[in-house]
């Protein structure tokens, strides 16, 4: 029979030292990320990550594609309307695949694919971001930050932040707007249109 695709009982760990390093600045979700590289890399040499992060410690935003939350699936509207979630390396929730559908009726071009990856070298193109969980089904992201790296620390561990690293504000929604002279509110945004076309279909 099929069977369907699950993370192990074993990332519950795994993910608890983001939560506590992370969410300890009032941030609501971790995003995960990978470079290009790894993406295409086996499953086992992908899991050998203190010996990769050594090689990518100076790759450039060009090359890191967001792939998911910790509890969540991330998405992001580009311009004329496309929608991208990431295709590679992500676990294919249910309310994932509510929010493609619903986009599709909504008129959303989506882009669900490894030639239309989230790179964070993207980020001024974004028009609206949001994660999605079977819990709360579609939640708007208002900030996005990744960890400031210095100079030193790329000679060490990229994967690792100390406490006391600053967090670097990469994207956020009102700014977007303001920049783009959009005037529009809330109940205009495509997330909200999409949350919509799924309450109609119950």
């Amino acid at each position: 029979g099929h069977i369907p695709k699950a993370k192990l009982s074993s990332w519950c760990r795994r993910r608890r030292p983001l939560e506590e390093q992370f969410k300890a600045h009032n941030i609501g979700e971790v995003l995960l990320t990978a470079t290009s590289r790894r993406l295409n890399l086996p499953p086992n040499d992908a899991d050998n990550s203190s010996n990769y992060y050594k090689k990518e410690a100076d790759v450039d935003h060009e090359h890191i594609h967001i792939l998911e939350g910790l509890t969540s699936n991330f998405f992001v509207i580009y311009p004329n309307g496309k929608l991208r979630t990431a295709n590679s390396g992500v676990l294919e929730g249910y309310a994932r695949d509510i929010v493609v559908s619903c986009a599709e009726r909504c008129g959303l071009q989506v882009e669900v694919d490894d030639k239309h990856p989230i790179k964070l070298s993207d980020a001024p193109l974004w028009e609206e971001a949001f994660i999605t969980s079977s819990v709360s089904i579609i939640k708007p992201i208002e900030y996005i930050y990744i960890p400031a790296r210095s100079c030193d620390d790329s000679q060490s561990n990229p994967s690792r932040f100390v406490d006391g690293d600053s967090l670097h504000l990469l994207w956020t929604a009102k700014d977007h707007s303001e920049n783009n002279g959009d005037s529009k509110n809330d109940s205009q945004s495509k997330w909200k249109a999409i949350y919509r076309e799924i309450m109609k279909v119950g």
